[in-house]
């Protein structure tokens, strides 16, 4: 099983390291488009980052809690598995890596 290490690189910004691959953090970020996959109940950013650490065709995900999905009720968090790396935009609450 492998450990995240965290590091804080910037106001609303972390870098994750999890089995030798980096993922950038956006924190209150949402990358929207280019979903391949949506993963429900999935409440907490480290499984959400795993599942994308863990399939090579993602490049990107977003992590949305529970209750957050813009347009709709969500009482379980989702994943949003992208095969690209869409523009960045400012959403509370939400966070968007990207793997490299």
């Amino acid at each position: 099983m492998n450990t995240t290490l965290w590091v804080e690189l910037k106001d609303q910004q972390a870098e994750a390291i999890n089995g030798g691959l980096r993922v950038i953090l956006d924190f209150n970020t949402d990358r929207v488009g280019q979903d391949y996959d949506r993963k429900d109940g999935i409440n907490n950013l480290e499984t959400c980052m795993n599942l994308c650490i863990g399939d090579s065709r993602c490049k990107a995900f977003t992590h949305v809690p529970p209750g957050l999905q813009p347009g709709q009720t969500n009482p379980e968090g989702i994943c949003w598995l992208k095969d690209g790396v869409p523009q960045a935009t400012s959403r509370q609450g939400l966070t968007s890596g990207i793997k490299s």
